[in-house]
């Protein structure tokens, strides 16, 4: 029978899709420093990404007028 334990910081740290959602998740909250580790560990993996984080009071400023 195979040995079906893994250590899951080694799983994601080279795991593209964990760091792509990690990315997503950081920039719907805010978080500019995961969202750069996020970056270079996708740049790491060889996937080029480019995102900026959303300006909080505009977002705010949307939600009131609409």
């Amino acid at each position: 029978m195979a040995d079906k334990t893994f250590d899951p910081d080694v799983t994601r740290r080279d795991d593209a899709p964990y760091w792509g959602a990690t990315a997503v998740i950081a920039l719907r909250s805010g978080d500019a420093e995961r969202a750069d580790e996020a970056r270079r560990q996708l740049a790491r993996l060889g996937v080029k990404v480019s995102f900026t984080l959303p300006n909080r009071s505009r977002r705010r400023e949307d939600h009131a007028n609409g």
